[in-house]
């Protein structure tokens, strides 16, 4: 079992980790939290759990733009906005 320290000093196990995403995922928050985007659902360890590869796209420069700024206006990387919008696509297909 892995013990981390948040930047508060609160001490965050793997039990507590898998605990808040458990109940995360069911959209159970702490008293005081609120959800700021939109909700991603599966887990972000799924990532490294089935291991992850690089996919070179070639997109117009437009299109470029327009991602990062969707990104940051949704407070996302672009890598997580493309994954979002790829499994969303992907969903529906």
């Amino acid at each position: 079992m892995s013990t981390f320290a948040a930047i508060d000093g609160q001490k965050i196990t793997d039990e507590k980790l898998a605990a808040w995403e458990r109940d995360y995922a069911q959209g159970t928050f702490p008293e005081g939290e609120r959800n700021l985007s939109q909700v991603i659902h599966g887990s972000p360890r799924s990532l490294s759990g089935e291991g992850s590869e690089t996919l070179s796209v070639k997109i117009p420069v437009a299109m470029k733009r327009a991602l990062i700024a969707t990104a940051k206006k949704q407070q996302l990387t672009t890598s997580e906005l493309v994954r979002i919008t790829l499994a969303k696509s992907l969903a529906q297909a």
